[in-house]
């Protein structure tokens, strides 16, 4: 098959077109993944914050989060004020074992400063992401647009369709006549149906 140069030199345009494409695709996809696991990590972090603060010990002071902690604090408080009036000890609500060691190791302090990092990293990635899409954008503005004026000037620009293709049964759309016939009169013949329908094929990858 003879191809002219200005052919070949579109040709040679489209597959460098092509190759930046999958480099372009490939970056995104880098991004998205990165993004996701930020985010995958960020919640399994406020998961981690959000059951040191909201555990209940369900009977067992011990297992108490820092929240029900803090309730059972300020009711042992109020007891405390009313019994101040009377003779005799009080014993006042002991912290949970839980809580004692949260506030030991620093927990809340290390998983809001993790979540906070986490956060600087996902607006990173998510202005990467954007910069791409802008680029993206200007890329596809910049391009020539091709001058195609019906399928004949198409063809000439991008080829045929393989001959191959064209004879699998529902592959490619076509036009295909209308069979139906309308019947005569007394004063008219009959007379087939002049007009044609889109048969849409279908696509494989």
């Amino acid at each position: 098959r003879f191809w002219s140069p200005a052919r070949l030199a579109r040709r040679g345009r489209g597959l460098q077109m092509a190759a930046t494409g999958a480099s372009d695709e490939s970056r995104l996809n880098a991004l998205l993944v990165r993004k996701r696991n930020l985010l995958e990590e960020q919640a399994e972090a406020s998961r981690e914050l959000n059951r040191w603060l909201t555990a209940k010990g369900d009977g067992n002071n011990d297992k108490d989060g820092a929240i029900e902690n803090s309730k059972k604090t300020t009711k042992n408080l109020e007891a405390a004020i009313v019994q101040a009036r009377q003779p005799g000890y009080f014993e006042y609500h002991r912290k949970s074992r839980m809580v004692r060691r949260m506030e030991k190791r620093g927990v809340v302090k290390k998983l809001t400063d993790r979540i906070a990092r986490l956060q600087e990293q996902l607006d990173l990635v998510r202005a990467e992401i954007e910069a791409f899409h802008g680029e993206h954008r200007r890329k596809i503005e910049e391009q020539e647009v091709p001058s195609v004026s019906g399928l004949k000037g198409w063809f000439e620009r991008y080829g045929e369709p393989s001959p191959a293709l064209r004879q699998i049964n529902g592959f490619a759309s076509e036009f295909v006549p209308n069979s139906k016939v309308y019947g005569g009169t007394a004063h008219y013949k009959a007379f087939k149906s002049v007009a044609v329908t889109l048969q849409k094929g279908r696509m494989t990858r």
